[in-house]
């Protein structure tokens, strides 16, 4: 069967979240659309704001986002800044969550470009540094609250310019959150 064509744009890079989840240093980001200007960085630092504020539900309080940066399609810095204030994890995990360094959640999209031109997937990782072992049992999980990635989804379905696939088509994201023990993760910091 022949492939589509590829669409003849690109993400210019992707909008990245630096956080610290007990004590271990994470990041997570997504790409932006085509048409993103990745030198506005007024615009790039409120799309930051409302992606951390997406995020902060899934963290705990020993959470912080602390920084924010632009990066290319190679990985490199175009633009970094710390936030003011960390954006502090609002996720009670104190009643039935365990700690985990490697669990993972992942929202997953499907780029939506133009009939007729291939789409990208795309995936945005958050290690929220626990796990509740009767809520995460399945290898996915409806996002059905905030603290289940409902707020990071809604974010990145809506916003104009974060939410992409490599090739910077504004992707779609599905309603659940990919659910993972990352073994990686596991042999050099433990569970």
């Amino acid at each position: 069967m022949p492939r589509l064509p590829q669409p003849a744009t690109v993400s210019p890079g992707r909008l990245v979240l630096r956080y610290i989840a007990r004590g271990s240093e994470h990041e997570t980001g997504a790409h932006l659309t085509a048409a993103t200007d990745v030198t506005d960085v007024d615009a790039m630092r409120d799309d930051a704001e409302l992606f951390a504020d997406a995020v902060k539900p899934m963290l705990n309080s020993n959470s912080n986002i602390y920084a924010w940066k632009v990066v290319n399609n190679d990985g490199v810095a175009l633009y970094e800044e710390a936030f003011p204030t960390p954006v502090v994890g609002t996720a009670d995990d104190s009643s039935g969550f365990n700690t985990a360094q490697s669990f993972s959640r992942a929202a997953i999209g499907k780029g939506r470009p133009e009939v007729g031109l291939q789409a990208g997937q795309t995936r945005t990782t958050i290690f929220p540094d626990f796990y509740s072992p009767t809520l995460d049992v399945d290898a996915r999980r409806l996002a059905s609250s905030p603290l289940l990635g409902s707020a990071l989804i809604a974010f990145l379905n809506n916003n104009g310019q974060v939410g992409a696939d490599v090739y910077g088509s504004k992707a779609e994201y599905r309603p659940d959150m990919a659910l993972q023990f990352n073994a990686h993760i596991q042999k050099t910091k433990g569970l």
